[in-house]
């Protein structure tokens, strides 16, 4: 009797919090919609690459640095409308990659792909017609490049295919779990196969990142809180301020990168990448279409201060830091399976020595002048390499 009396006190106080935390949670998302409105996601579920961009969506992707208007094409790349069928004497360049690619965070004029399409023209005198298109989308990893050359880039009939890798692709190949290495052959796992659990996570995610104000703005921040605790496959851009030094197994995966000695996480990550990127490049090898290979260079990497910064943080030995440590790894890897790996990151550091802005400085992407950059010295070395030639 005790019992049930104490049970139907307790539902009325349950509900009544419910319906307390309901109302906090709707006001606070009305507040920041009215007073802080955060960028959605434009974006939809896709069975095999977790997400896709809306086709023809149109929003503006604001921060404190820059409000940009965003369109994505009838297909849903952030480019202008591309012909699925090549025309006559064009020269057509497919560029793969995650959020510097996509570039929301300058004009669609200002970005690297809409560049590299002018930049190449110039080298090639006119000889051709010099057509990019833009396969980049925000949060992808390497699994997600391979799954899209297949089911998108494939059917545009490129003459060259461009792979920007970032270090956090290291972090994301692991995180989501859309490949596993079984000794040494490739098994790609995409979301379709993903248990209940993994599926309404996915699935809740994504309704709140296309929808909810409140999501957008703290998601960040519980990562970063999420962070404290630790874990086993961790990334952050930056080491939650307040610490004491970290140890070692505290180092986020992505900065583990710059270890002169891998861990054994680490190592599992660059493996798996590998694999990866082994079976884009038989993808582009079987259809005679060359693949080059590029590092983007992130920040800490060009600014020593920002790199002081980091690592400051941290109880490791400097000199087991070197900052061109997965520039060498990549440049390995691409050597051993016969991609071209093209090093772009000298170029930035002559820019910043002259005192050139490259960096948003919280958002951490590249700025116009730094798409500018990215895109001359890539079509420089596109030239060099004879990847123009008829």
């Amino acid at each position: 009797m005790r019992a049930r009396r104490f049970l139907r006190g307790m539902v009325p106080n349950l509900l009544a919090a419910a319906i307390g935390i309901g109302v906090t949670i709707a006001v606070l998302e009305l507040g920041i919609k009215m007073f802080a409105p955060q960028p959605l996601a434009a974006v939809q579920r896709d069975p095999y690459l977790g997400w896709l961009h809306k086709p023809g969506a149109r929003f503006t992707h604001s921060r404190e640095e820059f409000s940009i208007p965003v369109r994505y094409s009838s297909v849903g790349l952030r480019d202008v409308e591309h012909d699925e069928v090549k025309p006559d004497s064009t020269f057509r360049i497919a560029i793969l990659g995650d959020s510097f690619m996509e570039a929301n965070q300058v004009l669609l004029e200002q970005a690297l792909v809409r560049r590299l399409e002018s930049d190449v023209e110039r080298i090639d005198s006119g000889q051709r017609d010099i057509e990019t298109i833009n396969f980049g989308v925000s949060g992808y990893g390497t699994i997600q490049y391979l799954i899209v050359l297949r089911q998108f880039v494939l059917k545009y009939d490129p003459d060259l295919v461009i792979l920007s890798f970032c270090l956090n692709d290291i972090y994301d190949n692991l995180h989501f779990g859309f490949a596993r290495l079984e000794g040494e052959k490739l098994v790609i796992d995409p979301p379709r196969r993903q248990n209940w659990k993994g599926k309404l996570s996915s699935s809740a995610k994504s309704f709140l990142a296309q929808r909810s104000h409140l999501w957008t703005l703290l998601s960040p921040r519980l990562t970063q809180i999420l962070k404290k605790r630790g874990g086993d496959v961790q990334m952050i851009t930056k080491p939650v301020e307040g610490d004491t030094l970290l140890p070692l197994d505290r180092l986020d995966l992505y900065y583990q990168n710059f270890l002169v000695d891998q861990t054994e996480r680490l190592a599992e990550g660059w493996n798996l990448a590998s694999a990866i990127l082994m079976e884009i490049q038989r993808e582009c090898g079987e259809r005679g279409v060359p693949l080059i290979v590029f590092l983007v260079p992130n920040e800490e990497q060009i600014r020593e201060e920002k790199w002081e910064e980091i690592i400051g943080h941290y109880d490791v030995p400097r000199d087991r830091f070197v900052m061109r440590r997965p520039n060498e790894l990549l440049q390995e890897l691409c050597s051993e399976g016969g991609m071209r790996f093209l090093d772009i990151e000298p170029a930035f550091h002559q820019a910043a020595d002259r005192g050139e802005a490259l960096f948003f400085v919280h958002d951490g992407h590249w700025n116009a002048a730094g798409h500018a950059l990215a895109s001359r010295t890539l079509a420089g070395m596109i030239e060099e390499n004879g990847l123009l030639d008829p």
